[in-house]
């Protein structure tokens, strides 16, 4: 069995090979054209334009398994799918953007890093003591990424309100559930965005709905994002 992937994966392969010795790993170009001969059962790809992934779908070849790295699927030609299964890698780098969520939260509340110790040390005493506890986090999207954020939220003591088309209670805690923006963001000071790109979320951010923030809300975007 054969895998073909456009992605350098050097720790995956080790991982692959060591437990499936019979498998062999073959990277194709990124620039994959139509005349390239695809022998292989398994794709490990991204769901990028770039990949030439159309091009793969649309020759006839042996794939029976597609595997994308992340989570986004909006530039996956689905009708190209076919007969073949489809994967993702859905929650598996949720805890590491939660926790650079919160890298951003603290940076910003404990003014960093302008308070490192410096070459020259500056004349002031940085006092700067805001706390994250008890000030608001809004959330909007409740999936694996938004749900590992408000767990540390919730540690932290903080009042978490999350986005979400239908209420999941996933977690142990005070958590204000909505499906309305503007009770989303009105008395937030953090807002964090961990939506998919979807129709309904594109452009979610415009002149109306920041209108509807506070002066001086923290902003931190890790939502999916389209591909040119």
């Amino acid at each position: 069995m054969k895998i073909l992937t456009h992605i350098e994966m050097p720790d995956l392969e080790r991982d692959i090979t060591t437990a499936y010795p019979g498998i062999k790993i073959e990277y194709l170009k990124s620039d994959f054209v139509t005349n390239c001969r695809i022998d292989g059962e398994i794709l490990i790809t991204i769901a990028n334009r770039k990949t030439g992934l159309e091009n793969i779908l649309r020759s006839e070849n042996a794939l029976r398994w597609i595997h994308l790295f992340g989570t986004g699927v909006d530039c996956l030609p689905l009708n190209l799918i076919g007969e073949k299964i489809l994967t993702n890698s859905k929650g598996t780098s949720s805890d590491a953007i939660a926790e650079w969520v919160f890298a951003m939260l603290l940076s910003a509340a404990k003014n960093l890093p302008a308070s490192w110790i410096k070459d020259v040390p500056d004349k002031t005493y940085n006092r700067n003591m805001q706390l994250l506890k008890k000030t608001t986090l809004a959330i909007a999207g409740y999936g694996t990424i938004g749900q590992s954020i408000a767990k540390r939220a919730l540690a932290f003591d903080m009042k978490v309100q999350v986005l979400t088309r239908q209420p999941r209670n996933t977690l142990q805690g005070p958590i204000v559930h909505t499906s309305n923006w503007k009770d989303l963001v009105t008395d937030a000071d953090h807002l964090v965005l961990a939506l998919p790109l979807t129709p309904d979320t594109n452009k979610i951010l415009n002149y109306q709905t920041m209108s509807m923030l506070k002066d001086g809300v923290h902003l931190i975007n890790v939502a999916r994002g389209g591909f040119n």
